[in-house]
């Protein structure tokens, strides 16, 4: 194997293990631009025009950004910040496809993923062992932020995995170990949106979500399921303060609709209780009231790249002991964007997605297993955007993946 091709795979593993185990933007932005220099130096890159068009749209979001930080009285840091937020996107979807266009190797791709996750899902049980070696009562409220709170490339390598079932996708030594390694650390995040996307993608990665009669049903049968899951949820007094592990995760899944959708007059945002039970859509609301107070521009092309969301009071979002009032990111990815870019970025973000739809749509009778992943993951991006930013989660790998699953799809097979 040649070294040329030896490098981009040892960047690419460093890349997805300092995303994921790192809390540390600014390497994993300094890395990015490691890989795509190497990349881009180390033999000819040929990028498709779909692939362009895809990833022109978030080129288009960045810039309406930085056209609309002109306007504004910006703190420069701030501005870099965002800026760098809105392009991560960007080099990880090109690092991915050029990444996969080297390799050339459908198998070896998916496999750096397996592994790589299951190097940190290892990594994770540890974690969790070492915690649980040093307390007595388990609070999740308590033990996701010092454990982990998710780990999506864990998610992918799951859904990979249920898919290999039916697709014969990978051959990996050792498979049912890995399984059961990835399996217990994915259980142990008590994360409400890794145990609903994890469905979601299994099934897409199937093709049991293609819109079809039979589609339709899945999706038909896992709503009236969910609906009458939450019929339960609301029909049993879960306590907010339980020690119990079942309990913690049943309330915060029972809270997930209100913390994202109810509006600020609906609770009390002196009662902290409240106000953290209905986080996501507090801030989500304090955007919204500044984009009304900038008027028709400001609904039009955002308020720009460095802007700041003031939450009228001093929240414990920090070390710093007073508290943060003004905060640049949000938990959902679509009041973000709007709140950046308007009400122009918000369609560019649609276009976006439309665009590996697009995809999709024209290789899932020639490609399936490929064209189901493209599926699946523009499913993954509209729920995350609700919740964890999408495609702007500082964490977030799956552009990485996607850029090589575009580029798999391009390939003539």
């Amino acid at each position: 194997m040649s070294k040329n091709l030896v490098l981009p795979k040892v960047l690419l593993v460093l890349l997805f293990l300092v995303s994921l185990l790192l809390n540390s933007f600014e390497a994993v932005i300094a890395l990015s631009f490691i890989l795509l220099i190497v990349l881009l130096t180390t033999s000819k890159n040929v990028i498709s025009s779909d692939f362009l068009n895809i990833i022109s749209t978030l080129i288009l979001i960045l810039l309406i950004a930085v056209f609309g930080s002109f306007f504004r009285d910006i703190v420069f840091l701030d501005f870099i910040k965002d800026f760098l937020y809105l392009i991560k996107p960007v080099l990880f979807l090109v690092i991915g496809y050029l990444i996969s266009q080297k390799i050339n190797d459908r198998e070896v791709f998916f496999k750096i993923i397996i592994y790589t996750a299951t190097i940190c899902a290892v990594y994770h049980i540890i974690r969790f062992m070492i915690f649980m070696s040093d307390v007595t009562t388990l609070s999740i409220n308590y033990m996701r932020p010092i454990v982990g709170l998710d780990n999506f490339l864990e998610l992918f390598a799951v859904s990979l995995l249920v898919a290999n079932t039916k697709y014969k996708i990978v051959t990996i030594k050792y498979k049912n170990l890995m399984t059961l390694i990835l399996a217990v650390s994915f259980l142990l995040y008590f994360s409400r949106t890794m145990f609903a996307l994890v469905i979601v993608l299994s099934l897409a990665f199937l093709g049991y979500l293609r819109i079809s009669k039979k589609g339709l049903g899945y999706i038909l049968m896992g709503s009236v399921g969910l609906i009458l899951f939450y019929v339960y949820l609301f029909s049993i007094n879960i306590p907010r303060d339980s020690k119990s592990t079942v309990d913690n995760f049943l309330y915060k899944i029972k809270m997930a609709p209100a913390e994202i959708f109810i509006a600020k007059t609906s609770f009390d945002i002196r009662d902290h209780a409240q106000l953290w039970d209905h986080w996501r859509a507090y801030e989500a609301n304090m955007a919204i009231d500044q984009l009304n107070e900038g008027g028709a521009t400001a609904w039009t092309v955002g308020l720009g790249a460095g802007s700041l969301v003031d939450l009228k009071f001093f929240a414990p979002l920090s070390d710093d002991a007073k508290g943060l009032r003004y905060i640049s990111k949000l938990h959902n990815g679509y009041a973000f964007v709007l709140y950046k870019t308007g009400i122009i970025g918000i369609l560019l973000y649609v276009m976006f997605l439309l665009g590996n739809y697009l995809a999709y749509k024209r290789s899932k009778f020639t490609k399936p297993i490929i064209a189901n992943m493209i599926f699946g993951i523009v499913l993954y991006y509209l729920s995350t955007s609700l919740v964890i930013t999408g495609i702007y989660n500082t964490a977030d790998t799956t552009t990485i993946i996607l850029g090589g699953i575009l580029f798999l799809n391009h390939k003539a097979t």
